[in-house]
């Protein structure tokens, strides 16, 4: 063997030596990362970059870290990127549910509350609290008493509006339907009012203005709020409106005390047909027997 292989080899060994000298866990060959990852030039400034996500999954998103570690005194070894996998959670979004049950005991109250402010008003923090539903029920009240709504009142021949109404919103837990209704007109609302297979319509404002839609249940339904009897469907399409207010698919309620009118007001078939939309079985019933049947089911 001549001087010049000698030579060759001792130099050969010393680029080995050098190189297996670094830290086993952090060498990674550039052929072996991901094609997403940048190589940086030896001379960047630049000590950790993050290049965009590799892959998502509905809850995290992956990352790549890209640290150089540095390069060593010898021209034949290339960079050596050490690389590091991060996982950044995503912020999980609540979708509302529809129908919309606020998440307070007084679900009829918070339903006209959302539907006169909207849903922003409603989640602003503190503006659902106990204290502050207190206040706007006085505030109501206050409201209520106005001449011009009295007269509004009057027009639509709610009564009694002191005994039941003032009294629901200043010592009751819970609205009933008819301080929900003098609210509503009072506010000059539309809604369709949906009970089992009935509608109460609200024209409190003007005909071609929007119908809000707000249901009761009974028995009251569930979710992953608790139990409800009311709740506000912000979400109705023109179909679903069109529906509740056809005569041959739902009972058209017309005022709020007595869903029914006298006996002596309706014929056979009208009882009949009411029967059928209320899913009530009349076959071989009498008129009478077909009224009061309808009477507990409403």
């Amino acid at each position: 063997m001549n001087l010049a292989s000698l030579q060759s080899l001792f130099f050969t060994k010393k680029i080995m030596d050098s190189y297996t000298a670094a830290k086993p866990s952090t060498l990674q060959t550039k052929i072996m990362l991901p094609k997403s990852i940048q190589i940086y030039d030896s001379d960047t400034d630049d000590d950790d970059k993050f290049e965009k996500p590799i892959c998502q999954r509905p809850d995290v998103v992956f990352f790549e870290k890209v640290e150089k570690i540095p390069q060593l005194q010898c021209p034949l070894v290339q960079p050596v990127l050490k690389v590091e996998r991060l996982i950044v959670p995503q912020k999980k979004i609540n979708k509302r549910d529809r129908p919309t049950v606020p998440r307070k005991k007084d679900h009829l109250f918070w339903c006209f509350y959302i539907i006169v402010n909207g849903f922003s008003e409603y989640e602003y923090p503190g503006n659902n609290s106990f204290e502050n539903e207190k206040r706007e029920k006085f505030r109501l009240i206050e409201f209520l008493r106005k001449e011009n709504n009295k007269a509004i009142l009057k027009k639509y021949k709610i009564i009694k509006v002191k005994e039941d109404i003032e009294n629901d919103l200043a010592n009751k837990e819970r609205i009933g339907m008819k301080t929900f209704i003098a609210l509503c007109y009072t506010h000059q609302l539309n809604i369709l009012f949906i009970h089992r297979r009935k509608c109460f319509q609200i024209h409190g404002g003007h005909p071609e203005e929007i119908y809000h839609v707000v249901h009761q249940y009974d028995p009251p339904h569930q979710n992953s709020h608790g139990l409800y009897k009311y709740a506000y469907d912000s979400d109705a399409t023109i179909e679903e409106k069109t529906k509740y207010r056809d005569p041959t698919i739902f009972y058209l309620w017309e005022t709020i005390d007595k869903p029914l009118k006298a006996v002596s007001s309706y014929k056979v078939a009208d009882l009949t047909q009411i029967c059928r939309i209320n899913h009530v079985d009349s076959k071989g019933k009498t008129k009478p027997e077909m009224y009061e049947m309808l009477m507990d089911r409403m």
